[in-house]
C-alpha cells in the first residue's frame, strides 16, 4: 500500500512541476498570480507557480504545496495546519475526509514552516507532523513518513521527470528528534529533551536562602507600584502585604522547587528566557548560582496563583493521555502521592509513546533526577497511572507513586498559562478572606513538615500571609 501511494504522490509531483511550466508561458512576468484555495476542489491537481530559466525567479514564484497521502489504516476527517510558532491548532482546513489510501494537496497562504495534525472520524489524534518545510513540495504520508520536495533551481524538461519517478524518495528528517520520535512510535513530541533541555543539577529545598527570590523579583515580575512601597527595583522596598507573600512563597520552596524547574525550562526552552542572562549558553549548562535560584524561586511561587489553578486540566489517567497529544507545547505534570500519603511534585511532560495494547509512557523531565529520561506509565484499559522515581525533595527516598480514575492523581497545566510577567494575573496578596489554593497539594519537606499559605485581614484591617506547619506533618 505504501509503495502504491508514493509512486502517485511522485507522480502528483510531476504534475507539479508540468504545471509550472505549462502556466509560466501564460502567467504575468511582473506579478505572478497566486491560485486561491477556495478554487481548488478534493482531491485536486497541485498547481505551482510558473518556471522560469532564471533560478531566483523559480524560486520566489513558486507557490508552497502540501500534498496529502493517508496510510494510516483509518480514514482521516480533520487536518491541521498551524504554523511552527502557534499556540494552538485553529480550525481544521477545509478539506473532505481523506479514506485510506486517499491522496488530496492543500495550497497554504504563505510559505514557511508548518506543524500538522491528523484526526479521525472518532476525534482521536492519528499523527502529528512537526516542522513541514512548505517553502516549496512537501508530501506528507499520514501513518508513514515525510516527503520535502525542494524547490526547482532550474528549468525541469519532461525526461527528467520521468526519470525522476522511478527513482525512490528519501525520508525527511525534521531534525533528529523527528527521526528518533518516529523510530520510537512517538505519538505526541514537543521537541524538548530531559538531556539537552533539563537543568544539570537537582531540585532542593531550603538549604540555600540566598536563592529566595526577593522584592526585586517581584516588582520586576508585577510592577514597582503593585509591590513597592517606596523606590524600585534592587532599592524597591516592599508593601507589609507583598513582603508577607514573598515570605510564604519561599518558605513553601523548604520542601522542595520543583514547580519553579519545570516553568523556567519551559521559559528557556521556548526562547522567552535566555539562558546567557543566567550566566550560561544553554539550560543544561546553568549552574545553581544565586541568580539561577532567585528565577527557579520567582517561577516556584506561579502555582499558587489562581489563575494557575483554573487553568489545570484534569481527568483519568487515560483522559490525561488524550488530552496532552492536542498540545504543541510541554507541560507542567503535576503527579501526587497515592492516598494514605501527602505530597506533590512537578515535572515537564514533553512525549508520548504508544506501546501498543493500550499502554504508554509519558516521557517527563523530573528536576530531581537531572540528565536522563523518565516515564511515567499509564495503562489506558485499567486507568490507572505510576511512577516509580517520585519524591518531592530528592533527600527524600524515592517510592512508586500511582492513582487511576477514581484518585485522579494526576494532571497538568499547559505551558500558555504560565505568562512572561504579572500582566494577565490578580496579585495573590490583595484578596482578603480568601484561602490559597494550590495547583498541586502541599509539598511534604524534607524534614516531614507540611506547609501552606493563608490571605486574610488582620483586626485593623490589614493584608497579612500566614504560613502555617507543625513538624509532624500536620497542617493546621
Amino acid at each position: 500500500m505504501t509503495n502504491q501511494i508514493l509512486c502517485r504522490l511522485r507522480a502528483l509531483q510531476s504534475l507539479v512541476v508540468i504545471g509550472a511550466i505549462i502556466l509560466g508561458a501564460c502567467a504575468p512576468a511582473a506579478e505572478p498570480t497566486a491560485v486561491p484555495v477556495a478554487e481548488v476542489a478534493a482531491p485536486a491537481t497541485a498547481v505551482a507557480a510558473p518556471a522560469a530559466t532564471d533560478a531566483s525567479e523559480t524560486q520566489a514564484e513558486i507557490e508552497p504545496v502540501l500534498g496529502l497521502a493517508n496510510a494510516s489504516g483509518v480514514e482521516v476527517c480533520e487536518i491541521y495546519l498551524a504554523a511552527r510558532n502557534a499556540d494552538s491548532w485553529g480550525e481544521p482546513l477545509a478539506l473532505e475526509a481523506l479514506p485510506d489510501g486517499g491522496e488530496d494537496v492543500y495550497f497554504p497562504p504563505a510559505p514557511g514552516v508548518y506543524d500538522g495534525a491528523a484526526v479521525d472520524c472518532a476525534g482521536e489524534l492519528i499523527e502529528e507532523q512537526a516542522g513541514m518545510d512548505l517553502n516549496g513540495l512537501f508530501i506528507w504520508v499520514i501513518g508513514e513518513q515525510a516527503l520535502a520536495i525542494p524547490r526547482a533551481e532550474e528549468e525541469v524538461v519532461a525526461d527528467e521527470v520521468a526519470a525522476e519517478e522511478e527513482a525512490a524518495p528519501a525520508p525527511l528528517e525534521v531534525g533528529g528528534v523527528l527521526a528518533s520520535a518516529a523510530a520510537r512510535g512517538l505519538v505526541w513530541d514537543t521537541g524538548f529533551r530531559a538531556t539537552a533541555n533539563g537543568f544539570g543539577f537537582e531540585n532542593y529545598g531550603g538549604d540555600f536562602p540566598e536563592g529566595n527570590f526577593t522584592a526585586a523579583d517581584a516588582a520586576a515580575f508585577w510592577g514597582d507600584t503593585a509591590i513597592c512601597a517606596s523606590g524600585s527595583g534592587e532599592g524597591c522596598v516592599p508593601k507589609p502585604s507583598a513582603q508577607a507573600w514573598i515570605d510564604a512563597a519561599n518558605a513553601a520552596g523548604d520542601g522542595g522547587h520543583c514547580a519553579g524547574f519545570t516553568v523556567a525550562a519551559f521559559r528557556l526552552f521556548d526562547g522567552e528566557l535566555d539562558p546567557g542572562s543566567l550566566g550560561a549558553a544553554s539550560t543544561a549548562s546553568l549552574e545553581r548560582s544565586i541568580p539561577v535560584m532567585r528565577r527557579l524561586a520567582l517561577d516556584f511561587q506561579m502555582q499558587f496563583l489562581p489563575e494557575i489553578y483554573a487553568a489545570t486540566v484534569n481527568g483519568t489517567p487515560l483522559e490525561i493521555v488524550q488530552k496532552l497529544q492536542k498540545e504543541k507545547r510541554p507541560v507542567d505534570i503535576g503527579i501526587y502521592a497515592p492516598p494514605g500519603s501527602s505530597g506533590g511534585h512537578s515535572v515537564v511532560g514533553y512525549g508520548l509513546e504508544d506501546l501498543g495494547n493500550n499502554q504508554y509512557k509519558i516521557l517527563v523531565y523530573d528536576n530531581n533526577w537531572p540528565g536522563r529520561e523518565n516515564s511515567i506509565e499509564v495503562d489506558g484499559t485499567a486507568n490507572t497511572w505510576v511512577y516509580s522515581l517520585s519524591a518531592t525533595n530528592p533527600k527524600e527516598d524515592s517510592g512508586a507513586w500511582y492513582g487511576d480514575a477514581q484518585t485522579q492523581t494526576l494532571n497538568y497545566v499547559p505551558r500558555a498559562a504560565y505568562l512572561p510577567n504579572g500582566t494577565g494575573y490578580g496579585l495573590p496578596f490583595a484578596k482578603a478572606d480568601s484561602v490559597l489554593r494550590l495547583a498541586r497539594p502541599a509539598n511534604a519537606g524534607a524534614t516531614g513538615s507540611t506547609s501552606f499559605s493563608l490571605n486574610t485581614k488582620n483586626a485593623a484591617g490589614a493584608n497579612i500571609a500566614l504560613l502555617l506547619s507543625t513538624p509532624d506533618g500536620k497542617t493546621v
